[in-house]
């Protein structure tokens, strides 16, 4: 038996990896069970070192817009993007660097963002 690493792929978007130890018979009904396209590899290795997880998770979600003011508020096309973890060298400051004038501002659009601001950030 070989361990196998089977990349599926459906509609050309959403891909999937399944790494089994299987014979090359119960490979070939498994793969004949799988929808859209696939690959299958051998598999040498897997997993690695196990590394720790950071004491705190720094989330952080930002708003992303086009400012426009009227009478005194800001409107205009905006959206916003979530960072799951900030690596903890960095900070809010660097994000606004990074993202001021190069983001659009919308799904739909693409006009660039010239504000940045943390979600529930009420300064």
């Amino acid at each position: 038996m070989a361990l196998n690493r089977i990349t599926q792929t459906i509609n050309g978007k959403k891909q999937n990896t399944l790494v089994l130890e299987c014979s090359a018979a119960d490979l070939s009904a498994l793969t004949a069970l799988l929808e859209g396209a696939f690959a299958v590899s051998e598999s040498y290795a897997t997993g690695g070192t196990v590394a720790s997880a950071p004491d705190k998770f720094n989330r952080q979600t930002y708003k992303v817009l086009k400012s426009n003011k009227v009478h005194g508020r800001e409107t205009g096309v905006s959206t916003q993007f979530t960072i799951t973890h900030l690596n903890p060298a960095k900070d809010s400051s660097d994000v606004f660097s990074a993202v001021a004038g190069v983001f659009d501002c919308s799904y739909t659009s693409s006009v660039k963002c010239d504000v940045v601001s943390l979600k529930y950030d009420r300064r």
